[in-house]
């Protein structure tokens, strides 16, 4: 047995989970998901930039966001980017941490490959990750 609280219990993914009709379930988050263009119908990328000094690692972070938003413009790629922002927890073990989201529904041309290309040395790459905190 358990117990469930909530401020929304007409909430349909609630009542989904609730009353275990998981094709329900499915059926409104997979149509959800397809209309906010979130996996499986898009794919994920958290940049995470790192540096003990706070100025260098913004600075990074916008020179990677410059050079992305560069890229869409010029592989004409559908990409949403978010960002760049101080992460979650902004200083891990002396380093600032910042990040940027790629949302990324049609990646055209080399698009890819210069994103592998700009991050390769000052930044760590996760490719659709279980969490953006």
């Amino acid at each position: 047995q358990f117990f469930v609280q909530s401020n929304t219990p007409e909430n349909e993914a609630l009542a989904g989970i609730l009353t275990q009709d998981y094709k329900a379930f499915y059926a409104g988050e997979i149509k959800g998901r397809e209309q906010l263009q979130y996996p499986p119908f898009s794919h994920i990328i958290k940049i995470i930039i790192k540096n003990k000094e706070e100025s260098q690692a913004r600075r990074e972070a916008d020179t990677i966001t410059t050079a992305l938003s560069d890229a869409v413009r010029i592989t004409h790629s559908n990409v949403d980017i978010l960002g760049p922002a101080s992460a979650y927890v902004p200083k891990v073990k002396n380093y600032h941490v910042y990040q940027i989201i790629l949302k990324i529904i049609d990646a055209k041309g080399d698009f890819l490959e210069r994103v592998a290309g700009l991050t390769m040395d000052t930044a760590t790459v996760d490719v659709d990750p279980e969490h953006l905190i």
